[in-house]
């Protein structure tokens, strides 16, 4: 609902010009709170938006930490290598 919408059912319904005007300043606090929890609800949705992107991110740095890790290991696309210590009665 509109100021004007609320304003003409106010002058409608309320006789008294003090009580209207009380009724207008509620009226126009509660907007006022109304446009702070949409900003509220817009930068909670923001935060969410920001960690669902740090999950995905460690979701792919943990792949690749493992992926290193068996490059490191020598178990790369199916091949093993084994590390055989290195003696002098060759």
């Amino acid at each position: 609902m509109d100021w004007n919408t609320f304003n003409r059912e106010l002058q409608n319904r309320v006789d008294d010009p003090q009580l209207r005007y009380i009724f207008g300043l509620i009226y126009e606090r509660l907007l006022d709170m109304g446009k702070h929890v949409d900003a509220n609800a817009n930068v909670l949705l923001e935060t969410v938006g920001a960690f669902q992107n740090i999950v995905g991110l460690n979701e792919i740095l943990s792949d690749r930490v493992k992926t290193l890790h068996d490059v490191i290991k020598g178990r790369d696309k199916g091949v093993s290598v084994e590390s055989v210590p290195i003696t002098n009665e060759d």
